[in-house]
């Protein structure tokens, strides 16, 4: 159970709840979220995943990547923390 939203997952639920699609775990790890720290809010239930397959050439050649997005428990937490970025 999270008590209080380090800022780090504070930045990343506020990431994907800027985007109603999410982002690929890739795009958040390349900006400096872990992956530690991705799992921990999965387990939380604050973020969910979604497998997807990309196509990456046109032979037909494709990657499987995993879609990340928030939950309504990630948003509750949010708006229930008090550094969170107001609009």
């Amino acid at each position: 159970m999270i008590r209080r939203l380090t800022s780090s997952a504070r930045r990343a639920l506020q990431m994907l709840a800027d985007d109603p699609r999410g982002f690929p775990e890739t795009v958040l790890v390349a900006h400096g979220i872990t992956d530690d720290l991705l799992r921990m809010l999965i387990r939380a239930g604050f973020v969910r995943g979604q497998i997807e397959t990309v196509e990456v050439d046109q032979d037909g050649g494709s990657v499987e990547v995993i879609r990340l997005m928030i939950t309504e428990a990630g948003r509750q937490a949010l708006e229930r923390d008090p550094k969170r970025r107001r609009p």
